[in-house]
């Protein structure tokens, strides 16, 4: 669907994010094109975070060494903020305080992950022994739900296709009554919702990473209600 032409269009963006094909033309047909992700704020919207300002604030890091990274850390500039964790082999954990004692949420972001070891979303936590994490894990090419409870983890569900090394994509992971929906780049994953029948969980929206290698996390949204209207 074209939203607008010309050299300058105006696209009223709504609430979450929105990929966008830009597409250029010359008199030959010789053309170009490249993506932007566009994110929308509304009344909906309980976070929106791109780290430009160079801070953590309203972020919890439980574990490891995640941190505000970018432009604006070396005083050149405040565009092009990220959250990142890297250089450390410890797990890493970080969590929005403002979702607390939140139930039916949807976490968004932007992801790209250089790291072989498993990384993701986390939603419905309460620390590092009790949450749900969307997990990307490149070196088995999986992907998969689990659910943390102490020193038990249990996969709700896995998908046995996920190929994105060191390629930026949007995740997203819903949770409402222990019911959740994951997916990326607006594909949902493991075929539809996923309900977790046996003591459901609800807590903090963040990202997790056990591996050594870079992890950037962007354009974090976190809103109200879930993405089930959409399936």
């Amino acid at each position: 669907m074209v939203v607008g032409t010309g050299l300058v269009a105006t696209v009223e963006a709504t609430g979450g994010s929105s990929t966008y094909t830009l597409l250029v033309s010359d008199k030959e047909g010789r053309t170009s094109k490249d993506t932007i992700v566009v994110t929308g704020v509304d009344s909906g919207t309980i976070l929106f975070d791109d780290f430009n300002d160079g801070n953590l604030d309203g972020w919890n890091v439980v574990e490891g060494n995640f941190f505000a990274a970018g432009p604006v850390q070396s005083g050149v500039g405040t565009k092009d903020g990220r959250l990142q964790h890297s250089r450390n082999a410890n797990p890493a954990l970080v969590l929005y305080q403002g979702t607390t004692y939140l139930d039916d949420y949807t976490l968004t972001a932007l992801v790209n992950s250089e790291s072989l070891q498993p990384c993701g979303l986390v939603v419905g936590a309460t620390g590092s022994a009790s949450l749900y994490r969307f997990v990307f894990q490149v070196r088995t090419n999986q992907m998969r739900l689990e659910k943390v409870v102490g020193n038990k983890t249990e996969i709700l569900a896995k998908q046995d296709d996920f190929g994105l090394y060191d390629q930026a994509f949007i995740a997203s992971l819903s949770l409402s009554a222990g019911t959740l929906v994951a997916s990326v780049n607006g594909d949902v994953i493991f075929g539809g919702p996923v309900t977790d029948s046996s003591g459901p969980l609800t807590g903090q929206a963040g990202f997790f990473h056990q591996g050594v290698y870079r992890m950037d996390v962007d354009d974090i949204s976190i809103r109200f209600g879930t993405s089930f209207v959409d399936l």
